[in-house]
């Protein structure tokens, strides 16, 4: 559905009037400083409404519309962020590709339907999905440049440098062993839900 713009003034202060005034903290969750980015919150949060430290740099990357920035269309639809610190400890990062549709009123011809330019990317710490298309490993200091090439992607071959310079390709000789990396992180991190991660559908090459 497409909303003018006052429609979508009236959306978005309806949302946020939900998200704080109806919803408890239990109820709506964590504050997402990351990915809600037109969000006005009442002064009460704002400071705990700041992302920090990875979040901070990560926010450049996260919730920006494809109009703005089009980088999130050459995304798969959901890749992990591996990033090592120099004391060797690890946080993970989905990405998960939002892609946006004219309507959703037939399930065939999808491709007819899409609207790429609405696409985003959410980010979010922790394994929000098992099926991943890409993994980035990165260390601590590269992730200023992963921000930065990505929010420079405005074609496939913008994406597929980010992929040389930062992914895990089943042919490198590295891809089992970050593999494992990634699997044993999860466990350690989250043995409740955790789950050896499918590769069926990561990319090819």
């Amino acid at each position: 559905m497409r909303f003018n713009k006052d429609d979508s003034d009236t959306k978005k202060q309806m949302i946020e009037k939900i998200l704080f005034y109806r919803l408890n903290e239990k109820t709506r969750g964590s504050l997402d400083a990351m990915n809600w980015r037109n969000i006005d919150v009442p002064e009460s949060v704002q400071k705990p409404f700041k992302a920090q430290g990875y979040e901070k740099i990560l926010r450049k990357i996260a919730g920006i519309k494809g109009a703005e920035k089009p980088f999130a269309e050459y995304f798969p639809e959901f890749s992990y962020l591996k990033i090592t610190a120099a004391d060797g400890q690890q946080k993970v990062y989905s990405l998960m590709h939002n892609r946006e549709h004219e309507n959703i009123s037939w399930i065939l011809a999808e491709s007819l339907r899409l609207a790429p330019k609405e696409d985003s990317l959410t980010v979010r710490e922790g394994y929000w999905g098992s099926y991943p298309n890409m993994i980035f490993s990165i260390t601590e200091k590269d992730l200023p440049r992963f921000v930065d090439m990505t929010r420079k992607i405005k074609n496939e071959k913008g994406y597929q440098d980010l992929v040389t310079a930062f992914g895990v390709r089943r042919t490198q000789s590295t891809f089992w062993q970050e593999y494992d990396s990634l699997n044993q992180h999860f466990k350690a991190t989250d043995p409740v839900h955790f789950g050896f991660l499918d590769l069926t559908r990561y990319e090819l090459k």
